[in-house]
């Protein structure tokens, strides 16, 4: 789980992020992110719409694999920034190692 300092809580900073960030993409997730100052701690928000599955147990699992990948991801970055992950249908229907794999992948572009 992120710890309370490094998510993204307010609708009104998730939406500046959506509207003034980049965005990159791959067959599972939609990532938007906006750099911030260094001094400042980086933040996330997930996104999971009941378009993943109206189970929450499905969502919830998808939801925690990207949160661990972000959590080890922000420990290895020096520069601070907002993310805003969206998790696209497709993520339920493939493992929970595809999914890291992915994640890891689309991150690694973001420099």
């Amino acid at each position: 789980m992120l710890q309370r300092s490094s998510r993204l809580r307010s609708e009104r900073d998730i939406k500046l992020v959506r509207s003034r960030g980049s965005v990159r993409s791959n067959a599972l997730f939609r990532l938007h992110y906006l750099r911030r100052s260094v001094a400042q701690p980086s933040r996330a928000a997930v996104v999971v719409s009941q378009k993943v599955s109206k189970q929450a147990v499905v969502r919830n699992r998808v939801r925690r694999v990207a949160r661990e990948v972000i959590r080890d991801w922000f420990a290895q970055k020096e520069r601070a920034m907002d993310i805003v992950l969206a998790i696209a249908p497709a993520a339920k229907n493939v493992t929970s190692k595809l999914q890291r794999e992915s994640l890891k992948e689309l991150l690694s572009k973001v420099e």
